[in-house]
């Protein structure tokens, strides 16, 4: 569903958007969220397209996930709480952006 809005978006300056909406929402320091938004101010718009692109697969990834969740328990309660699942995608993505 997700994976599905971001993959329609040909526009740079959306994604780049996206992008940085995505990052000021982690939970992670303000230094490290201020190095990220700077890094998508400097890299080339191939490697852009690249970090974009992984962060689609990462979404891609985690609704895959969550559907086999919810089939796996038969649409009762998750193994996680909101806010572990949180935690769990926050230093996911947070992984993601320090292999650029």
């Amino acid at each position: 569903m997700i994976k599905k809005f971001l993959t329609k978006q040909k526009d740079l300056e959306k994604k780049r958007k996206i992008l940085e909406w995505i990052i000021k929402s982690l939970k992670i320091s303000k230094n490290d969220k201020k190095l990220y938004l700077e890094a998508l101010d400097i890299i080339d718009e191939k490697s852009f397209n690249t970090l974009y692109n992984s962060f689609v697969w990462f979404i891609d990834q985690m609704e895959k996930e969550d559907s086999k969740k919810i089939i796996d328990s038969n649409f009762s309660s998750f193994d996680l709480t909101k806010e572990e699942k949180q935690k769990a995608n926050n230093e996911t993505f947070s992984l993601l952006l320090k292999n650029i």
